[in-house]
């Protein structure tokens, strides 16, 4: 037998679910996408026990802007930190259909917040989202299916492989210190950046390599 426990207001035109523990209480919480106004809602799961009477209630925390569309939602560890953080399919205005990644700040102490999204392109009207790990390498990896009618066989799939979360970011050669041989490094990667292509130097992640990722990089020199 089943009963209604509780009933919560999220954003216009949900789509998809998703559920994990998003503030590391020991309860599963909900994010929900919301296709009509671009939204993610995030329902925060109080803890209150099943039997006690009063069920468990949740109450919605934050609305997130993720993109137009957002059809399916996933919940997952991308950058080995222990959070758990969202990925939403969904159309971003600049760069068409995407895949938005909002990163956990839980384990920065700033409780149940999100970095901004970060774009990833992938193939045309992406409908579902899901994880695995693809490359065996213990991070999570991201698939999205993607209805792609212009597509060669009127179909794809999408494979986005999770990167580690680098403890030094201005170590943009991995030597394990952030000195002359990073600034080459990011002057030899001076300019745009080639979409769905790595780009080291660019760290501010604006898809850029310039004076703003420079200054970053001067700002941790020295060792990791």
């Amino acid at each position: 037998d089943f009963s209604v426990v509780a009933e919560v207001p999220t954003g216009e035109g949900p789509t998809d679910l998703a559920t994990g523990d998003l503030d590391g209480d020991g309860d599963d919480d909900i994010v929900s996408s919301n296709s009509k106004d671009g939204t993610a809602t995030v329902i925060k799961n109080n803890g209150s026990s099943f039997g006690s009477g009063d069920g468990v209630m949740f109450t919605p925390v934050l609305e997130l802007l993720v993109g137009a569309e957002p059809l399916s939602v996933d919940m997952v560890d991308l950058d080995g930190d222990g959070d758990m953080d969202l990925a939403l399919t969904a159309t971003d205005l600049l760069e068409g259909p995407t895949v938005q990644v909002l990163e956990s700040l839980q384990s920065e102490g700033a409780g149940l917040e999100f970095e901004p999204p970060t774009s990833v392109g992938v193939g045309a009207d992406p409908v579902f989202i899901s994880n695995g790990d693809f490359d065996a390498n213990g991070l999570s990896d991201i698939v999205t299916a993607n209805e792609d009618p212009q597509g060669p066989n009127g179909g794809s799939v999408t494979v986005i492989l999770g990167e580690p979360e680098l403890p030094c970011p201005t170590d943009v050669n991995f030597d394990g210190v952030t000195d002359f041989g990073d600034i080459l490094e990011l002057l030899g990667n001076w300019g745009g950046c080639t979409k769905n292509q790595p780009c080291p130097g660019d760290l501010n992640q604006d898809s850029y390599v310039n004076f703003a990722d420079l200054l970053i990089l001067l700002g941790g020199f020295g060792p990791c």
